[in-house]
């Protein structure tokens, strides 16, 4: 098994160490694939921060009454 880590590292280098292996991996679309991950990791991590930020003034209103 390929660690993800190595892929996102040295993606050309596994693919060519594949390719030795008669096994094509396509670059261009793991790549996509990868910016997409990362877009909607961000975008969760942001709705994460709006969420708890959101928990906190619910939490201090309800202190306060």
């Amino acid at each position: 098994m390929i660690e993800l880590q190595l892929l996102r590292r040295d993606l050309d280098g596994v693919a060519s160490l594949l390719a030795r292996r008669g096994y094509c991996l396509d670059v261009s679309d793991f790549a996509a694939l990868e910016a997409d991950r990362k877009a909607v990791q961000v975008e969760t991590e942001q709705l994460q921060s709006q969420r708890n930020a959101l928990s906190k003034q619910i939490g201090a209103a309800r202190g306060k009454g």
